[in-house]
């Protein structure tokens, strides 16, 4: 299974509606976030799976170590995706 699909199963299983904000994290610190309501904020007019699934395009799976999630109950959770 890819990192892509390892991340899309996990999210899915939560339910795309209750993804607050999630983050990932490349070697060296540097990191990308999504949160739907900032991009809401900002003018978008795009549906949250349609924006999350562009977001997760976008990624670079093969430098991604860990994604962070966050739900709106508060839930924090990681998926590791390091695979050494």
């Amino acid at each position: 299974m890819s990192k892509l699909d390892k991340v899309k199963a996990e999210l899915y299983n939560h339910g795309i509606d209750a993804i607050d904000e999630l983050g990932v994290e490349y070697p060296g610190g540097k990191s990308s976030s999504f949160n739907y309501e900032e991009l809401l904020e900002a003018g978008s007019n795009e549906d949250k799976e349609s924006a999350l699934l562009s977001w997760l395009d976008n990624v670079d799976w093969d430098e991604a170590e860990e994604l962070e999630v966050e739900l709106h109950d508060g839930t924090k959770f990681e998926i590791d995706l390091d695979t050494d």
